[in-house]
């Protein structure tokens, strides 16, 4: 039997790149630690604050919303307001709604709900199908689907009155796109990714927080299921089309072999961001003459223009 590392107790976990287990109770304050010291660092709840939640019903979303609202009794006075995207993909997100409602409904919150279908006036699966129809440049079903959701949720914070939006992006995340970044020559982008206060905020956006950036994925679920919180599993369809999944699994066979991988990356990101200081990139948006969000640059903004194409 494997021993906790700090109590003795049972473990429920062994964690290869820290060389120690952890018994249930272990674990979820080794949990909240990692959830406090990126409330520390980035400054992410503070008294006052009207936080939007982007649940998923996924492990990351379950685990997200929990966080939050322990970060949100510690600092006080805090709203906290889930809201998920209902892209429109039939026989997944469905149940995915399902349960984020649940989990919403345990932790004492009312799910908002937006869609596709509302925003833009057709499901993702509708949208993709327009797209199979049609010939010559064909954008992948993630790149509709980034830029949709992002669009939609945007304007869902906006309805909500929300001044920050928490998103789920854990530690594995954030590795998987500093490296994609590197790895398309793009590496301009993670200048974009916004942490703290001093990086600022865009014109008609509200500050983006991520609560779980020091957790591992795999971290994310054990919680999720040690607090009985409800999650999908199921894998998005459309999901093989992702250049991410094969960074993805990149990084986990080499977490296999080398564990630590996945970290070390993340604070190599961050290291980096450290020396470099302040991002010298600044987002100059003005109002898409199309629908009115914010858009970078050109006359209509990023979803409009791949709406366009269909």
């Amino acid at each position: 039997m494997v021993s906790c590392f700090n109590c003795g107790k049972k473990a429920v976990v062994e964690l290869p790149y820290a060389s120690a287990s952890f018994c249930k109770n272990c674990f979820l304050e080794h949990f909240k630690r990692r959830i406090r010291k990126a409330n520390k660092e980035f400054g992410l709840v503070r008294r006052g604050d009207s936080i939007a939640v982007a649940v998923s019903g996924g492990k990351d979303s379950a685990a997200l919303l929990w966080s939050i609202k322990y970060l949100a009794q510690m600092a006080g006075n805090v709203e906290v307001k889930p809201v998920l995207v209902d892209e429109g993909i039939k026989g997944y997100r469905d149940k995915a709604v399902l349960a984020a409602r649940q989990a919403c409904k345990k932790l004492g919150f009312e799910l908002t709900v937006a869609s596709f279908k509302k925003s833009f006036g057709k499901t993702l699966d509708e949208i993709i199908a327009a797209r199979d129809r049609k010939s010559g440049r064909k954008e992948g079903a993630c790149s509709y689907c980034g830029v949709l959701r992002r669009a939609a949720l945007d304007q869902a914070v906006k309805e909500l009155g929300a001044n920050k939006v928490a998103l789920g992006h854990n530690a594995d995340d954030l590795a998987q796109t500093f490296l994609m970044n590197l790895l398309r020559g793009e590496v301009v982008r993670n200048s974009r990714l916004r942490l703290t206060e001093d990086d600022g905020v865009a014109e008609g956006f509200v500050r983006r927080i991520r609560p779980l950036i020091f957790v591992p994925e795999r971290e994310c679920a054990l919680f999720s299921t040690l607090q009985g919180l409800s999650f999908h599993l199921g894998a998005c369809p459309y999901s093989g089309e992702a250049f991410r999944g094969t960074v993805k699994d990149f990084l986990n066979d080499a977490e296999a072999k080398h564990p630590g991988i996945k970290l070390n990356l993340l604070n190599s990101f961050l290291a980096l961001r450290k020396a470099v200081g302040e991002t010298t990139y600044k987002r100059k948006e003005k109002p898409c003459e199309e629908c009115g969000r914010p858009s970078s640059g050109g006359r209509v903004c990023k979803a409009c223009e791949l709406l366009r194409r269909l």
